[in-house]
């Protein structure tokens, strides 16, 4: 006569391994996510020239190379002025504000252009930044300094 107990012992193992799948792989799905988002590259080809009195700034935006590519809504051109007595100092903070907001229409990737006069006896920095929807920030342009003596 054979033990019952182990028979029993196997089929309640069992049973309990199969009740365990059940409740992990019984559940609701989540809703679909849509594919990740990312932003546009940043501006590279910042350059920068002061003719007579003014700074004039041209840029290409970047166009969007494809759908999962954040659409570009406009460009913030920011500036940072120091005098020029002061020493020009590469590692040293500058602090931006906000000079310029530029909407490009339905065309980002075009030519942009942006000028405004400069006050004598000063450095001035540049950077563009585009910003989306939402106010979605992207990264800063390369700088560019003028000097306006």
């Amino acid at each position: 006569m054979r033990p019952i107990f182990p028979l029993l012992r196997i089929l309640l193992l069992l049973t309990t391994a199969i009740l365990g799948l059940l409740a992990l792989g019984c559940g609701v799905k989540g809703p679909p996510i849509p594919p990740q988002m990312v932003p546009p590259p940043p501006v590279t080809d910042l350059q920068g020239r002061v003719v007579e009195d003014r700074a004039v700034l041209t840029w290409t935006g970047p166009g969007r190379a494809s759908r999962r590519v954040m659409e570009m809504t406009g460009f913030r051109v920011y500036r940072a002025r120091t005098p020029l007595s002061e020493s020009a100092c590469e590692n040293c903070p500058l602090s931006f504000e906000q000079a310029a907001e530029l909407n490009p229409g339905p065309q980002p990737d075009s030519q942009m252009r942006f000028s405004e006069v400069l006050q004598p006896g000063y450095r001035y920095t540049y950077k563009v930044v585009g910003y989306g929807a939402g106010d979605n920030r992207f990264e800063d342009s390369n700088l560019v300094a003028l000097e306006f003596p």
